[in-house]
């Protein structure tokens, strides 16, 4: 695509071009202050739409580097979220002490708490996190008091990388641009070259004086 600001020569040759017409249409035909008072505004209008167009720019350049930022970040929580979620579940399917295989109620709600894990697991694996919160992101009341603070720790791992989609997603969109906008981006260094153009020729015509 052509990228207007990669192309100087064509940028500096509307500038020219701007400069020449209205040196001979304004300047060199002495024209009234009044008449001078309109490019006045007309400068100002077409550096304003520049200026516009600049801002639209930064914008977009803003929200392009926080997608690249998160798309760099994203992988690195989801990743620290499945390996705690498989490192409790290891841990609730194994990791029971030699009396506790003696209260079945208890080994009852390890090996609940290993599923409950393994679901987490899965669902980090395969982005599925929003289904994983509305299946099991209530704590079941009767939980021990050390599994259930596990547990709202690792949901809050999943949460982490879920704002992180929302503000990738958010800022997927803010960085692309409309068809409006993309023209006005491409046509920004010429409408800065007329601005420019129109502002020397006010100011040679001031020096050269007015039209009585």
């Amino acid at each position: 695509m052509f990228d207007a600001f990669g192309s100087l020569k064509i940028t500096l040759a509307v500038f020219f071009t701007a400069l020449f017409v209205a040196h001979v249409a304004f300047v060199m035909w002495k024209r009234s202050r009044k008449f001078w008072l309109i490019i006045d505004y007309a400068w100002l209008s077409v550096a304003g739409l520049a200026l516009i167009s600049a801002t639209a720019q930064v914008r977009q350049l803003r929200a392009t580097w926080e997608q690249n930022m998160l798309q760099e970040d994203i992988p690195g929580r989801k990743e620290m979220a499945f390996n705690n979620a498989m490192i409790y579940e290891r841990l609730y399917r194994e990791g029971f002490p030699y009396d506790t295989w003696q209260n079945r109620e208890l080994v009852s709600k390890f090996r609940a708490a290993a599923k409950w894990f393994q679901a987490e697991a899965e669902a980090i694996k395969s982005d599925a996190y929003e289904d994983f919160l509305k299946a099991h992101g209530q704590i079941p009341t009767d939980d021990p008091p050390d599994l259930a603070a596990i547990k709202r720790q690792t949901i809050g791992y999943v949460q982490q990388v879920i704002n992180l989609r929302k503000r990738e997603t958010a800022a997927k969109v803010a960085a692309e641009r409309s068809d409006s906008e993309q023209a006005l981006f491409m046509l920004t260094p010429w409408i800065v070259a007329i601005a420019l153009a129109l502002r020397i020729s006010k100011i040679t015509a001031e020096w050269r004086g007015y039209r009585a």
